[in-house]
């Protein structure tokens, strides 16, 4: 009986300590982007070529070092994924621009737009000949269910999977 009638301070000390370190930081861990990811208004599989940019960082949180690792580890796996899916990928190399061709072709530019306890990355699709974006997509992780392999799942399953069912 005795266990009992500490529970609930248990509950509440832990509903405090969760309610206060929530409050901590500048977003709420939990934070979802309030967008809904929409279908591309161009099926990926009518471009002839794909080129793939190195993932960006926001200016927030582009001088960390460890940040600067995590994207280029991220680039190498994008690219593995995305060119299983899309016919004549090739990578853009990092600071220069993408290429000038008279072919369509779709360019992708993926961002790290925040990376904290969670991380927002959003993957910009666009045609080279009208410079229309046809898709921008949010991907969302958090710290509740980052494993030690979420950089490799997220752009394996969730950005591979986007691309892939917009083929």
């Amino acid at each position: 009986m005795k266990r009992l009638a500490k529970l609930p301070r248990a509950f509440f000390t832990l509903a405090t300590f969760l309610l206060v370190t929530g409050c901590a930081s500048d977003k709420p861990v939990t934070e979802k982007p309030r967008t809904i990811t929409l279908p591309a208004r161009i099926r990926f599989g009518e471009f002839k070529n794909a080129e793939l940019k190195p993932f960006t960082i926001a200016e927030k949180y582009a001088n960390h070092k460890a940040n600067q690792q995590l994207a280029r580890s991220m680039d190498v796996t994008l690219y593995e994924s995305l060119s299983s899916i899309l016919q004549n990928l090739k990578p853009v190399q990092q600071g220069t621009e993408f290429s000038k061709g008279t072919e369509r072709t779709l360019q992708i530019t993926p961002c790290i737009q925040v990376i904290r306890t969670y991380i927002l990355i959003q993957v910009i699709y666009r045609d080279s000949l009208t410079g229309e974006v046809i898709a921008a997509p949010i991907f969302y992780k958090s710290g509740w269910n980052l494993s030690e392999n979420w950089p490799k799942e997220m752009c394996r399953n969730e950005i591979g999977f986007y691309t892939l069912s917009n083929k």
